[in-house]
């Protein structure tokens, strides 16, 4: 019954993301609440004190405020502190909280919006024609009714066998030729039209051709109004990882001390090769790897020579083993039991994948309670329980690009950073010592991200306790600091990002992961025949610009036939550069459009890869 502090919420139905996000209690609370429910319960309800926060705002990623509790500690309160309504609750059979917001102050009443009419562009069409149709019948109808009156008065006399009465008005007449010329609207078009789309609607759904035989689940057309518009689609705009991809993570591949592990090639590297004209035999390693005894669906590992380090016992050995101690602590992971089988969840399938990982070589990780945190070790002759304290988490974000956390060996007191993140920003971070390592390890992440894998950099450093103690006072204070916190959730340079890069310097590198996120089965034929019907396509990943080649090689996105400019900042260095590079480009494309106008076949297909700088200093405003 002791309180764990931490959860899991899943907030698909606010933003659509399947992976689970972390949420923890602030530790002035979780102190104050002891063990047992019930007397959780008869102390929280005695807490006194208030919340300061902002206003309400349909912003679902960024909260700020802070806590301040009669007779403690005032304690700052983020988005990972707030449970939103529409979120559900994973990992914990309970939670006490307080209501911050209610009703339409709530983020996601904030956020809704009236839905909007959803018309196809032939309904549009349709509306437009029907506009002018009956504006002509008007018209017309006007138009006849004048000169009836007109020619009804002129020839009564000379006609009064017709028995004309010159008394009728011209809204009578008007009413005659309405009905007389009724017919010139189509009452039936849109009937016909609906029943039409409902119709392919019907062909859609009941289509083999777009059934899932794994999940059985069949199409779904929610929008049957709009199936008509499938026909005009010029461009598809696609991200990688969940769409291309399967977002199941397996661990693939390491490299620790310069040394790499692992075997085996994937199937990105297969196509890298098959394109590169490098012979290869059939690879099953993915089919032994799945037969082989203790493998997981998040490990897929195979090199009997990284056991035999582990067991070792000198430098490498105990490296080895510091890797993956790491490993198992650097996370923001908490452990459930479902069904009587213990499960990670993580806000990311990366770390689920890797503390799999560090469990399947020897570095357990058993629970997390509030910032105490327990590991088996079992790469020692008997396995041992491993207690660490969590003093620090510094969180990862799009602008720092790695994860960092303090810890305390309780047996011996010592401090460790444990730090992990994208080798572009982790390499600035290495101490200038073993350059040889540093520089076998890049060469074994470039070979890892040609197979397709996604990398990161592993380090650590021992910290100092009494410059630690005086960092770690001046890092609270910037966390109370609501201002601080409004600069940091909108991605500005703020004193807690800053106090964070002041401690993740002097790193000692441990060693690099490598992790497989297959493509969806029938990705690379769905991608193809998108081109055959002309649509373009564009995929944005986080991945190398290598890795973005052979992934878009492997799905077929590219082909030997593919001519493909590539931007980015290391070539082209300033946005003129750019300019002009990308004008060239398109003269070069509408000049082979010119000239082979009248042999389609002969059109030779041209591909565009920028990568992330570059594509930032093409959306930045600049004023020149």
């Amino acid at each position: 019954d002791k309180p764990r502090g931490a959860c899991h919420v899943e907030t698909k139905q606010l933003d659509g993301e399947t992976n689970l996000k972390g949420k923890s209690a602030p530790s002035v609370l979780t102190n104050m609440l002891g063990s047992g429910a019930e007397r959780q319960l008869e102390r929280f309800n005695k807490i006194s004190g208030s919340v300061e926060c902002e206003t309400p705002n349909p912003s679902t990623n960024k909260f700020v405020g802070t806590l301040h509790v009669t007779g403690s500690e005032t304690a700052p309160l983020t988005i990972s502190n707030v449970l939103l309504r529409g979120s559900s609750l994973r990992n914990t059979e309970y939670a006490y909280g307080l209501v911050i917001n209610t009703g339409a102050d709530t983020k996601v009443m904030q956020g809704a919006r009236k839905p909007p009419l959803k018309l196809s562009s032939m309904d549009r069409s349709i509306n437009l024609m029907m506009a002018c149709i009956c504006v002509a019948l008007v018209a017309m109808c006007s138009v006849s009714a004048a000169l009836s009156a007109s020619w009804t008065h002129a020839n009564r006399g000379e006609h009064w066998y017709l028995e004309l009465d010159d008394d009728v008005s011209l809204v009578i007449l008007f009413l005659y030729f309405l009905v007389l010329l009724a017919s010139f609207v189509s009452v039936t078009l849109y009937v016909s039209i609906q029943l039409c789309k409902f119709t392919m609607a019907w062909l859609m759904a009941s289509s083999l051709d777009a059934y899932d035989d794994t999940t059985d689940t069949a199409m779904k057309v929610r929008t049957a109004v709009l199936v008509d518009e499938l026909g005009i689609v010029s461009h598809v705009f696609s991200d990688k990882t969940g769409t291309l991809t399967q977002n199941v993570m397996q661990f693939r591949k390491c490299s620790i001390g310069g040394i790499s592990y692992g075997a085996g090639t994937t199937e990105i590297g297969m196509a890298r090769n098959k394109r590169l004209g490098i012979e290869q035999q059939a690879d099953a390693s993915n089919e032994a790897q799945s037969k082989r005894v203790g493998a997981t669906e998040l490990v897929n590992f195979d090199d009997p020579a990284l056991y035999e380090a582990l067991r070792s016992s000198d430098a490498h050995g105990a490296r080895c083993r510091a890797f993956f101690l790491n490993l198992s602590l650097c996370h923001t992971v908490v452990t459930e039991v479902v069904g009587g089988e213990k499960r990670l969840s993580a806000a990311s399938p990366d770390e689920s994948a890797l503390v799999a990982a560090a469990a399947s070589f020897g570095f357990e990780f058993v629970d997390r309670h509030q910032n105490a945190v327990r590991i088996i070790d079992r790469c020692t002759a008997e396995a041992q329980e491993l207690s660490f304290e969590v003093l620090d988490v510094l969180e990862f974000s799009s602008a720092r690009r790695r994860m960092s956390t303090v810890v305390r060996d309780v047996r011996s007191g010592s401090l460790t950073l444990i730090c992990k993140g994208a080798d572009s920003v982790m390499l600035t971070l290495l101490t200038d010592t073993e350059a040889s390592m540093r520089d076998a390890t890049e060469r074994h992440m470039v070979e890892h991200s040609n197979d397709g894998l996604r990398t990161l950099v592993v380090a650590s450093k021992q910290l100092d306790p009494k410059a630690y103690a005086a960092w770690s006072a001046k890092y609270r204070r910037a966390l109370l600091s609501a201002d601080e916190l409004e600069r940091k959730a909108r991605d500005e340079p703020n004193e807690i990002d800053a106090l964070c890069d002041e401690l993740e310097v002097g790193l000692s590198l441990l060693g690099s992961t490598a992790i497989e996120d297959k493509l969806q089965d029938g990705v690379p034929a769905c991608i193809a025949d998108l081109g055959r019907a002309g649509i373009a396509m564009w995929v944005l990943t986080g991945d190398k610009q290598e890795t973005a080649i052979n992934i878009a090689f492997a799905c077929q996105l590219l082909d030997m036939s593919t001519k493909t400019q590539v931007i980015n900042a290391q070539k082209y260095p300033t946005l003129r550069h750019i300019a002009s590079a990308l004008a060239e480009g398109a003269s070069a494309s509408s000049a082979d459009l010119h000239g082979d106008m009248g042999d389609t076949q002969a059109l030779q297909k041209r591909a565009l890869v920028v990568d992330g700088e570059a594509l930032e200093m093409m959306l930045k405003d600049d004023p020149d």
